[in-house]
């Protein structure tokens, strides 16, 4: 129970006790006679003092702010995360509460830090009863394409301080960095698709992004990146770069050897070294320049999976009519299997 908890309850119970103490009348002497009536006294009153730790009386007005505050904090983390959904394979936000930073050493540290910035007051809000700080736990588990890059941070459950205004006009704020509280790597579940194909969430995950980035391309026909040309090799990099939070922004993969090699590798072989610099591209590759390439205008497609023995079959239909066919072969992973995934072995155009 936290300390906010602890003091509800001791003042529900002041004011219970009152109540009931109020309500109980003197018995009847045995004889039936009227006992003697006694001296009026002064009622005590009912408690109406604060607690000296609060800026408010804990009384369900306040207790719903509270509540709304909590809720806010939530609701804004989790558009945070899901406006950043290429990263993770879920990322699903779980308990809040606003915390008292007197309590919350963690949270007394973060104020005390950001405030050591001239243009923040973060402490000073919150004493003041302008902003709630409140701690949100939510729970991530990486897309595979992050497990290749190193993920910044931990999977499993997390959780982070955010800075709520009064004035619900005003933004929330992240104050803290991640924090990781689990104590073991997250596995995500399986989902209904997946177990379908008899693969894990990984190997789904990399089949629906591999098919969408070469539908991106506009690449058909091929056994493998070698039969493509220099343009459709740059457009598959913009749009599997994607998958992997590479932008021009960020590090277009097109412009850097090793991690277009990698892309490629991971793709496209059933090897483990995908940093390996030349398996794709020579160390001499001048790359496509800095900025990625537009992507080619493609018909939306919808796909259907469907597994052979150990092999899988992607056909992409546009307006019900088949128009593309990719095939992979499936790589069961190392250790964790965080490199669980399928790998594609060819693609042809199913229109004339």
């Amino acid at each position: 129970m936290s300390a906010l908890s602890r003091r509800a309850a001791r003042v529900a119970a002041v004011l219970l006790c009152a109540g009931v103490l109020a309500g109980c009348a003197a018995p009847a002497s045995e004889s039936g006679s009227a006992a003697a009536t006694p001296e009026p006294t002064a009622e005590p009153a009912a408690s109406t003092a604060l607690d000296p730790n609060r800026r408010s009386p804990v009384d369900p007005e306040y207790l719903t702010q509270l509540s709304l505050a909590a809720t806010r904090a939530a609701n804004y983390w989790q558009a945070e995360l899901d406006d950043s959904a290429f990263r993770y394979l879920t990322a699903n936000v779980g308990m809040s509460g606003v915390v008292d930073p007197n309590d919350d050493t963690d949270a007394a540290e973060y104020l005390n830090c950001l405030d050591t910035n001239a243009n923040t007051n973060y402490r000073e809000q919150v004493d003041n009863g302008e902003a709630y700080l409140v701690k949100v736990s939510f729970y991530v588990v990486y897309a595979p394409e992050a497990n290749y890059l190193g993920p910044q941070y931990s999977d499993g459950t997390n959780s982070i301080y955010v800075l709520v205004p009064a004035d619900d006009a005003k933004p929330c704020e992240v104050l803290s960095g991640w924090r990781g509280d689990a104590t073991s790597p997250a596995i995500p579940e399986t989902s209904d698709e997946a177990a379908a194909l008899k693969l894990n969430e990984w190997q789904h995950t990399m089949l629906v992004h591999q098919c969408r980035a070469l539908a991106a391309a506009g690449i058909t026909d091929f056994t493998s990146p070698a039969d493509w040309t220099d343009e459709q090799t740059a457009y598959y990099l913009a749009a599997r770069g994607q998958d992997y939070g590479l932008t021009d922004a960020t590090g277009y993969p097109g412009k850097d050897r090793q991690t277009a090699n990698m892309l490629l590798t991971i793709d496209f072989t059933t090897e483990d070294d995908w940093s390996s610099n030349a398996r794709f591209f020579a160390l001499d590759w001048p790359g496509f320049g800095g900025t990625a390439p537009a992507l080619p205008d493609t018909p939306a497609y919808t796909w259907a999976y469907a597994r052979d023995g150990e092999s899988i079959t992607a056909t992409g239909s546009v307006d019900g009519t088949p128009a593309v066919q990719y095939t992979f072969a499936i790589y069961p992973g190392t250790d964790l299997k965080f490199d669980a995934r399928t790998v594609c072995t060819g693609g042809r155009s199913l229109t004339a």
